[in-house]
């Protein structure tokens, strides 16, 4: 009886086992080298073929891995995935450390191909940076991992046509588009193009980008614009320790995103601000920004252009930016809801230098009630400027608290002064007493007045950016770091690798 049991249980096994294809063990490894032939006898590391086509025509079944040997290779042509053998396939570079470089390439994965990982690779689009609406990498299926390339010269970096579940991970994406120019080249572009009807269903289905490099774009470093595009809300996006730099607009843009994280990342000189919002398209609701470093713009740090509520936006250190704008803007432009929160901040030295546009460090639009926590020093101190905390009518719903503000008052006397702000000096040139404003270390040292005036909060906010607990000694402090009785080791805010 007992043999007729495990009988029929192996037999079971082996028929679950063929309706789902081969078994892990049974994946095949393919090699493609710069000496190698597309044949029949083709595929091994001793007599590669020639092109990853030719594996994916000829060759792969599900869970296969394509390993592409070092070398340059110039006759790959564009490269699609697409049929039921493409599933979990993985199209890889054989050295991680000696990647192998594919020229005038691009890389689609496209329905039917889903579980896809493409990594290890340096994939250049074509000869000089160009404008077109097609990416290096292209994703219309999920889930699919781009990890670990370099990605330049196209009119996208990746370009992602799906819904949910597409994970962008420590890759060098840059010089993409014609700088200068109308047209939009964005180093990470996330659009539904697919029509992909199932949005993902949580933050565990999210598009995640993270740890990447994005920079010299000619559009945005992100741009997420499903609605504009295709119509369709777009949901649950995560942005995290990335760095965005020098790309020709904004750091981070999108058009209609519900449900998205901000977090970790260094965002830096790029055209025109650090992380915007369209006030075309209408949702931009459950944000959450914090952990960030947000500094150099000629414009603004973070945008609503309208029609966002909830947002969160904590931990944060922004300096340096509306340094030169085209228009009045604050470094900070929130929503006006009551839902919206502005905890722990610092925002430093946000002020135009030009002394034409009105600029101030935030404009709370009306929330200003929930502007709690946060350390604002020497922004909007312009000769027409409007100080740390604008004051407009209209706008000027509810009084900040808990703050260090200095100074408190501005040249136009619309700016807000709210509840038990500071102006104590104890320095003229630092009067946080900042570790360093040389170095931007805002880090507080031992006998500022921004110590402990702050109040206890939510938990969802009760770590400052360097990871350690608020509230160590008698209160929580002002800003974005909380001085600690034994000081643990500084951690960046970002950690990527860069790749070039």
């Amino acid at each position: 009886m007992f043999a007729r049991a495990r009988t029929a249980q192996v037999v079971l096994l082996l028929f679950v086992l063929l309706a789902l294809g081969r078994t892990s063990a049974q994946a095949a490894t393919w090699y493609v080298g710069t000496s190698g032939v597309d044949e029949a006898a083709c595929g091994s590391s001793a007599a590669p073929c020639a092109t990853v086509n030719y594996v994916l025509d000829n060759k792969v079944d599900v869970g296969d891995a394509i390993r592409v040997l070092p070398g340059t290779y110039t006759n790959q042509g564009d490269i699609t995935l697409s049929a039921p053998t493409h599933r979990n396939v993985m199209l890889m570079g054989d050295d991680p450390d000696n990647r192998p470089q594919l020229l005038n390439t691009l890389i689609f994965v496209n329905k039917g191909a889903s579980g896809v990982t493409i990594s290890h690779l340096r994939v250049r689009g074509d000869v000089a940076p160009f404008d077109d609406y097609v990416g290096v990498i292209n994703v219309s299926d999920y889930p699919t991992v781009v990890d670990h390339n370099e990605i330049w010269n196209g009119g996208q970096g990746v370009m992602i046509r799906t819904s949910q579940q597409v994970t962008v991970s420590n890759n060098d994406i840059h010089t993409l588009g014609l700088p200068d120019t109308d047209f939009d080249a964005m180093c990470v572009l996330v659009v539904n193009w697919e029509n992909d009807p199932i949005p993902a269903g949580g933050y565990a289905q999210a598009i995640r980008i993270t740890g990447n490099a994005m920079h010299e774009c000619g559009g945005d470093g992100l741009q997420e614009n499903s609605l504009s595009e295709a119509g369709i809300q777009f949901n649950y996006l995560i942005i995290e320790h990335n760095q965005i730099y020098d790309n020709q607009e904004q750091g981070i843009d999108t058009k209609g995103t519900d449900d998205l994280r901000i977090y970790h990342n260094d965002i830096h000189g790029n055209g025109f601000g650090g992380i915007s919002n369209n006030r075309a398209y209408e949702s931009t609701e459950r944000w959450e920004i914090f952990n960030n470093t947000i500094h150099g713009h000629i414009d603004y740090a973070i945008f609503d252009q309208g029609g966002g509520s909830s947002w969160k936006v904590w931990s944060n250190v922004i300096y340096n930016n509306v340094t030169s704008p085209e228009f009045s803007y604050c470094a900070v432009m929130l929503p006006g809801d009551s839902d919206t929160v502005f905890y722990g901040n610092t925002v430093v030295n946000n002020t135009d230098t030009s002394g034409a546009a009105q600029t101030c460090g935030l404009a709370d639009m009306g929330s200003g009630a929930n502007v709690i926590n946060n350390l604002f020093y020497n922004n909007g101190t312009g000769g027409n400027d409007r100080g740390n905390i604008r004051n407009l009518s209209g706008q000027d719903g509810g009084s900040p608290s808990h703050n260090y503000v200095y100074p408190t008052g501005c040249s136009d006397g619309q700016c807000k002064t709210g509840l038990n702000f500071t102006s104590t000096c104890l320095q003229p040139d630092n009067c946080p007493s900042f570790a360093s404003l040389i170095t931007q270390d805002f880090h507080l040292t031992a006998g500022s007045p921004a110590i402990d005036m702050g109040k206890p909060l939510a938990a969802q906010f009760v770590v400052d950016l360097d990871g350690a607990a608020r509230g160590q000694e008698d209160g929580w402090d002002a800003g974005a770091y909380e001085v600690q009785a034994a000081a643990p080791a500084r951690s960046s805010p970002v950690n990527v690798m860069l790749l070039r």
